[in-house]
């Protein structure tokens, strides 16, 4: 009978051990996600855009555009510098507009 009790107070320590793992992590990638919905509506909200998955594409391909647009100008392809600045500003520009 001892040895049953030593492998019951083993148990209950490993799975007091795992439930605390557990809501540690769930606590982390909780904040996580809390802290990244958080800053996305307050981005959107500077922007004056709704935060919804799509606009947040378009915003995100919209500033990739820019940065290939500045690079094309840092490397003096100037046609296609403008061709990817006047896209990301059309992008850009009619996200923030509605």
């Amino acid at each position: 009978m001892q040895s049953g009790n030593f492998f019951e107070g083993l148990g209950n320590v490993l799975g007091s051990v795992l439930r605390t793992i557990v809501h540690l992590l769930t606590a982390v990638i909780g904040g996580i996600g809390h802290a990244l919905h958080e800053f996305t509506h307050g981005f959107a909200d500077a922007l004056g855009i709704h935060a919804s998955a799509v606009n947040i594409l378009f915003l995100v391909v919209g500033v990739l555009f820019l940065v290939a647009g500045v690079r094309a100008l840092i490397r003096r392809s100037f046609i296609g510098g403008i061709i990817w600045l006047v896209l990301a500003a059309l992008i850009l520009g009619n996200l923030i507009a509605y």
